[in-house]
């Protein structure tokens, strides 16, 4: 009903909806904060920023991660969401947090801000020097590549002349 609204009054019940053990209520709560946009920006940075400096637990015990809260903010393109993001980037390398560097390198792609494909190039070639491997390189460079086909896309040098078919076999 929520999501239907989309109103910010329940900003703050959605965000706790996020962190539910119920994986169908955080899509559904993903959605309505999705569709209140920029209101809810300020709500999540917090909500973040207080689960990685005092982290929960959920109803059964388990640790409470902010995947699903960073991927509703990454949806919403907004210089706050972006600057926010390229500052967890620092928090997360500094920790070694690979798995929060990786998740978030996939989602720098939904700001559809180029001017961070230098910043992941490094991310990439840092990690690209160790042993063991991560998907770290992997979500920075394909994050790298996306940006970079949507450059090519939106230029004025790019032409579609025509459509393709293709079929299963």
């Amino acid at each position: 009903m929520l999501r239907e609204i989309g109103t910010p009054v329940a900003i703050w019940q959605l965000i706790d909806a996020l962190e539910s053990a119920d994986s169908e209520l955080c899509e559904c709560a993903a959605e309505a904060l999705e569709i209140i946009g920029t209101p809810a920006i300020q709500p999540l940075i917090e909500r973040i920023t207080d689960r990685l400096d005092n982290p929960a637990v959920d109803e059964n015990k388990n640790p409470i991660d902010v995947i699903y809260t960073l991927g509703v903010l990454s949806e919403i393109r907004d210089p706050r969401s972006f600057d926010f993001m390229v500052g967890l980037l620092d928090r997360f390398d500094d920790k070694a947090d690979s798995w929060n560097l990786a998740h978030l390198c996939s989602r720098l792609y939904n700001q559809h801000n180029p001017e961070i494909i230098p910043r992941l190039r490094a991310i990439a070639e840092k990690y690209g020097r160790k042993d063991t491997p991560n998907n770290v390189i992997t979500e920075a460079n394909g994050t790298i590549r996306h940006l970079l086909v949507d450059q090519i896309l939106e230029s004025e040098d790019w032409m579609i002349y025509g459509c393709c078919y293709m079929r299963g076999l």
